[in-house]
């Protein structure tokens, strides 16, 4: 089982910069988010990427938000993102667990 490691001031550079990682944009109450997190947690589909849960709504991440000004406009959660050498390569709305699979699939190895 891949598990999310929560995202935080101190460490959401490391994933936004690796290789490639999987961040699932949340807030604390989001029940699709965790929905979503449990099957994706349950799946093989992880193994080549890092993955991590950003709850948007914890304190301490203004400068994350600052740096990627297109944050403040996600309104659908969870919002996932693919992102590559610190450049965001892919990015949805929704706990569709077909369609993460379905993008997770079509990346690179």
């Amino acid at each position: 089982m891949t598990g999310f490691v929560s995202l935080d001031s101190t460490n959401w550079e490391t994933f936004f910069n690796a290789k490639l990682s999987y961040v699932m944009f949340s807030k604390t109450n989001c029940e699709n988010c965790r929905k979503l997190q449990i099957e994706v947690e349950g799946s093989s589909e992880l193994q080549n990427l890092i993955s991590g849960k950003l709850n948007l709504d914890i304190p301490g991440m203004s400068e994350m938000k600052m740096k990627h000004k297109w944050v403040s406009q996600i309104d659908i959660l969870p919002f996932n993102a693919i992102f590559s050498n610190g450049e965001l390569i892919e990015s949805w709305s929704g706990s569709n667990f077909a369609k993460w699979k379905d993008k997770i699939s079509s990346l690179p190895n």
